[in-house]
């Protein structure tokens, strides 16, 4: 009986160099993915388009709609001033400074006039600015001044008898906010009304 031959070492080589050889030839080439360069569209800053002053006709049209709802949704109400209904001027002792200047002042309170808001508008001039000023002053009020460079006039008040009062002087208008009772909270809410009414009474143009 004749033994098995075993294959020779050479014969072992080629065929595994075969096997390699037809295994790279089977295997398909990968192709490089193709990289997509996503677009990047720069965001254009918005036109910081001027504004102008417009005065507002009425005490009803001072504040945002929705603000001046909240000022009369309590106990307070347009008691004087135009749109009120009443003939009476909003200080017993004659016009506004402001509507000396052909502004307008309201008068909003309760029945008994124990709280009130006296919120006032006016064109400003260049000319009547100076003398606006000395009377802001006369009336020993606190000068400050706004990130942009607003002049302001305040006093924070208190709960007895003096009222928080609060005064932006832009170019091209005056505005005076007075809460009486006075105290902090009231002259945030003075600020806070006069920041209204400047974004409600200023248009863009163009």
């Amino acid at each position: 009986m004749r033994a098995a031959r075993r294959p020779t070492p050479s014969l072992v080589a080629g065929l595994g160099i075969l096997a390699l050889v037809t295994a790279c030839q089977a295997a398909p080439e990968e192709e490089p993915e193709e990289v997509v360069e996503e677009e990047v569209v720069a965001e254009e800053p918005e036109e910081d388009l001027p504004r102008i002053f417009a005065l507002p006709g009425s005490c009803r049209e001072i504040l945002p709609l929705e603000r001046f709802d909240q000022l009369v949704a309590g106990d307070l109400d347009l008691l004087r001033g135009p749109g009120s209904g009443s003939t009476e001027s909003v200080y017993p002792e004659g016009p506004s400074p402001q509507e000396e200047r052909g502004g307008i002042s309201c008068l909003f309170a309760n029945a008994d006039e124990t709280e009130t808001y006296t919120i006032s508008i006016a064109p400003m001039t260049q000319a009547s600015r100076a003398e606006v000023i000395d009377g802001l002053l006369d009336q020993q009020l606190n000068p400050g001044q706004t990130a942009d460079g607003v002049l302001t006039y305040w006093i924070q008040g208190d709960q007895a008898t003096v009222p928080a009062i609060y005064n932006a002087l832009y170019d091209d208008a005056w505005y005076e906010v007075l809460i009486f009772p006075g105290g902090r909270i009231a002259y945030e809410q003075s600020e806070s009304l006069v920041a209204q009414m400047r974004d409600h009474t200023t248009v863009v143009v163009g």
